[in-house]
């Protein structure tokens, strides 16, 4: 091989072999060859190398995606039929927008003075078509809002000294924090009314006798346990404890309602919100305060139990750590005319207004709709009724036998 033939060779790379002819024309469709066949420089292998240099070099870090967060995982089980509604949902939106463009094209009229135009219902449609795509998120994301007001109070509470506990339970030296968890209705509401009912039993008895005779509440407690030696007292105790018993039952009862409500709302959010395509609906405004009022009655539940706490056990707080709650009894709180025919102590009339609060749990959950003006749910009162039915069926079937 000549030098000649080695450097044709070098500078052409790989020689094609298309036919032994080598002559002009030949060549001319050997070189051509070459050049469809060998790949020529791409910007997006360049981009890629680039992306990678830069990434090695630590200057573009790699982009790792945030967790979803407590609220959105906490309904995946339903998320599979929440995507089937959606896909519904979209499946109606194409009648809607080939309605509209019917609509627009014949200028049909809304009212006498207004034709619908593209202006006025295309930046509807596309944000509500938006918000039933991220529904479940909006949902998820109250959730985790709902967690965050509750222990951003929890936390005022204890930034403002009303509370001597943590958030956390768990290890020596933290039985106070426990107590608080307990009893606020972290644990569920089956402690929270033990606990509550524990130390109804104990204090709420002499702050009564206390407060009717307007003697100290060292004197209530001496005659509490002269008649509970007796046995005469036990009636109160039996009558309260069926009142903590019955009104536990009721805001057992709502708040399951509650939480119906709210998986029903998640599940038909897609074909609940499709509503608000039609002029003058208020189906996401309604939609988007039946979620917030359901939720919010979780946090405020434990809130005024958590108050509840603080104010019955402020007879027998002083000294005792373990219970987590500041002294409030060494202050002064009003003596309203023709209420108490005594002055009381403070220790008596917060035991009394924690007991108040906790015979009124039954009611917290209205008080959340209330104040946000969202009708409660009707047909929530089945699970009552189907209880009492299933309740007095089984008495009957009993009474037969």
């Amino acid at each position: 091989e000549t030098l000649q033939e080695q450097l044709i060779g070098g500078f052409t790379l790989n020689q094609p072999s298309i036919n032994s002819n080598t002559g002009l024309l030949g060549q001319s469709a050997a070189m051509l060859g070459l050049a469809l066949t060998t790949t020529p420089a791409s910007s997006i292998e360049y981009i890629a190398y680039v992306r990678q240099n830069l990434q090695n070099k630590k200057i573009v870090p790699e982009a790792i995606a945030a967790d979803e967060g407590y609220g959105f995982n906490s309904f995946t089980g339903i998320l599979p039929i929440w995507k089937g509604f959606r896909n519904i949902a979209y499946f109606f939106f194409v009648l809607i927008f080939m309605v509209m463009g019917f609509a627009i094209m014949f200028r049909v009229k809304i009212n006498p003075q207004t034709v619908i135009g593209i202006q006025a219902i295309l930046p509807k449609v596309i944000a509500l078509l938006l918000i039933i795509t991220f529904s479940y998120a909006i949902v998820g994301l109250l959730v985790d809002l709902m967690y965050v007001v509750f222990y951003l109070i929890v936390n005022a509470f204890i930034s403002f000294d009303i509370i001597k506990a943590g958030t956390l339970c768990g290890g020596m030296g933290t039985g106070a924090a426990c107590m608080v968890q307990a009893a606020s209705g972290q644990w569920g509401l089956p402690i929270a009314m033990f606990i509550q009912s524990f130390f109804v039993q104990l204090i709420a008895p002499s702050a009564i006798f206390s407060l009717a005779s307007g003697l100290p509440q060292a004197v209530g407690v001496v005659i509490d346990l002269l008649l509970t030696i007796t046995g005469i007292n036990l009636i109160i105790r039996i009558i309260l404890g069926f009142a903590i018993i019955f009104t536990f039952s009721k805001l057992f009862l709502k708040l399951l309602g509650a939480y119906v409500t709210i998986v029903i709302q998640l599940i038909f959010a897609p074909i609940i919100l499709i509503g608000g395509a039609f002029p003058g609906s208020k189906a996401v405004g309604n939609w988007f305060r039946n979620i917030l009022a359901n939720l919010s009655v979780f946090p405020t539940t434990m809130i005024f139990l958590l108050l509840s706490y603080v104010f019955i056990i402020q007879p027998i707080v002083s000294g005792l750590g373990l219970l987590g709650v500041k002294d409030l009894a060494s202050g002064t709180i009003l003596n309203p005319p023709l209420l108490f025919a005594f002055a009381p102590s403070s220790s008596t009339v917060m035991t009394i207004i924690g007991l108040g609060l906790l015979l009124m749990a039954s009611k917290y959950v209205d008080m959340v709709k209330d104040a946000l003006q969202v009708p409660p749910f009707k047909y929530g009162t089945a699970i009552s009724e189907a209880l009492e039915a299933g309740y007095w069926g089984n008495k009957k079937w009993s009474d037969a036998d």
